[in-house]
Parts: C-alpha cells; sequence; structure tokens
C-alpha cells in the first residue's frame, strides 16, 4: 500500500498520492473509501488483495488517494490491458526495492535511490551503482527470442543447434546445468533465477570461458550485495530476452529517520558513474510549490 501517511510496518512518515480530476486509478474498492478524493467506479477486476479487490476508477475531485495494487506481475498485465482500454495515455506502475519485478512490464524504468537505505552515502551510492548495472544488461537479437517460451534450460552450440534439456534451475539442479557446458556452447538460457554461486561457478569454468548466458529479464539475476562486482565480469556474456528501458534516476538525500545527506555531495558522487539524468525529487517538489 501507498499513499498512508506513515508506514503500516516501519511507523515513519511517507509521501501521500494526490490525484486529480481525470485520473484513473487502480487500487482497492476499500483504499479509495479511506480516501479523501471523489471517484467512480469504471471496472472490477475481481483480483483480490489482503485489502480488498482491486478496482479501476476514474477521480472526480482532486484529493490524496490511497494505492494498493495486484501483487503478482500476470494479475498487474491485465490491469494495466484495462488501463488502456479505459484511454490511459500513460501509465504508472510503483514498485519497491523487493518488487523490482514490475519493471519488466513497463515502457520505461525511473529507479529511485535514497539515504534511508543507509546512514552512509558511500552505500547507496555503490547499492545504486550494482542495481543499474543489473539493470542496462542488453537484450539479445530478435532470432533469439523464441527462448521466451521455454519453460526448461536450453543450450544453443555453435552452429546453432538448440537442445531443451530437463533441467530447470541453477539452484535446484547446478552441478547438473554445469555439466551441459562444453567448448562448443554458444548460449546456456536460464528460464529461472541466476544465483551469484552460478556466476562464481561460471567464471570458474575454462571450458565454457566462452559461453554466453540469456536470462528472460534482469530480474532473473537475483539481487545480492555481491552482484554488482560480478556483473563486470561477467560483460559480453550477460544477455537478457527483455530488457530493461532504464531512462533516469531520481534521489533523496533526506530519510525519515531523522538524518539527511548533503545535496550536492550525494549528486556529484552519483555523476561520477551514473550517465542517467540524476533528479533530486526534493528539489523538483520544490520547484511545483513556487
Amino acid at each position: 500500500m501507498d499513499g498512508e501517511p506513515f508506514d503500516s510496518v516501519t511507523k515513519l512518515p511517507k509521501p501521500r498520492i494526490k490525484v486529480y480530476p481525470g485520473f484513473l486509478v487502480a487500487t482497492t474498492i476499500d483504499c479509495l473509501n479511506a480516501s479523501d478524493s471523489q471517484f467512480e467506479i469504471l471496472y472490477e477486476s475481481g483480483i483480490s488483495t489482503p485489502l480488498g479487490k482491486v478496482v479501476l476508477a476514474r477521480i472526480i475531485k482532486t484529493g490524496q488517494c490511497l494505492i494498493a495494487g495486484p501483487s503478482s506481475i500476470r494479475e498487474m498485465e491485465k490491469i494495466i490491458v484495462k488501463l488502456k482500454e479505459h484511454g490511459a495515455e500513460k501509465i504508472f506502475v510503483d514498485g519497491a526495492f523487493s518488487r523490482q519485478s514490475t519493471a519488466k512490464l513497463s515502457d520505461a524504468t525511473i529507479l529511485c535511490v535514497g539515504a534511508d537505505r543507509s546512514p552512509i552515502m558511500d552505500v547507496v551510492v555503490k547499492d545504486a551503482l550494482s542495481i543499474i548495472e543489473r539493470l542496462s544488461l542488453p537484450g539479445v537479437g530478435k532470432h533469439l527470442m523464441f527462448l521466451d517460451d521455454y519453460s526448461q534450460i536450453a543450450t544453443i552450440d555453435k552452429s546453432g543447434k538448440v537442445t531443451r534439456q530437463l533441467e530447470t534451475s541453477v539452484i535446484t539442479d547446478l552441478d547438473k546445468v554445469m555439466a551441459l557446458l562444453s567448448c562448443d556452447t554458444e548460449y546456456l538460457f536460464l528460464p529461472n533465477a541466476v544465483t551469484l554461486q552460478f556466476a562464481k561457478k561460471l567464471m570458474k569454468c575454462k571450458i565454457a570461458s566462452n559461453t554466453k548466458i540469456i536470462m528472460k529479464t534482469p530480474l532473473n539475476f537475483i539481487s545480492d550485495d555481491q552482484i554488482g562486482k560480478h556483473i563486470p565480469l561477467l560483460k559480453n556474456r550477460l544477455f537478457v530476452l527483455r530488457p530493461v528501458n532504464l531512462i533516469a534516476v531520481c534521489f533523496n538525500p533526506y530519510s525519515p529517520r531523522g538524518y539527511s545527506f548533503d545535496n550536492r555531495k550525494f549528486y556529484e558522487k552519483l555523476r561520477e558513474n551514473i550517465d542517467f539524468p540524476l533528479i533530486n525529487v526534493l528539489e523538483k517538489e520544490s520547484d511545483d510549490n513556487e
């Protein structure tokens, strides 16, 4: 849930969500009834959440609104289709650090980082760079998009021959997957999660030193504090079927836990390694209020 004055878990203050007439909102009926904006229900999805069933509403009077959407990617896709059917021209999908998978539904993604991650600025910057490295993994050519329909691991040799394997996961079948590799293996397609343990084994496997890994999305590479430093070591060997289009990075120098970073120093540390547009959310808010 988002848009409530205080986080239900940490009890820390949160930004409110202001909606205006004409906005379309996908949330639960209970959240709408708890909001001070006026609305009309356009569509009842039947999708259940702990906060009630998800509906699509049009805002008819400005106010604050609570947002609680579906939890699965498939359900989110259904809601996005309905938003478009009802005339939505630009759709914002709110994610979270623990729900980065929503990025693969979007035409473009904005990464938000902030001081709340850690009181140590260097830790926040390092984490941001690690996430950007992962989200920026390149896509494969169209000739390999058929792999998107595969639910099992597949290998492709240098002649282009595709072999669908019995194994499905590097988590449960790590040794078996490594045994599939040879000096003739051009690509290894992994449909499920890719772990740091597998990445380390791959880098040590001399017989497959040129094998390229294909994942469905960058989010298949499980986030880990050590992942960021290993992705550069696998440069030109990691590819995805559905790349994330990262277009900007927002940063927040303030933490609701009571500390903050120096705006200029935080910006400069991020700018040293980030080529994307950098937007200070607090400065942007100030500009809007002037």
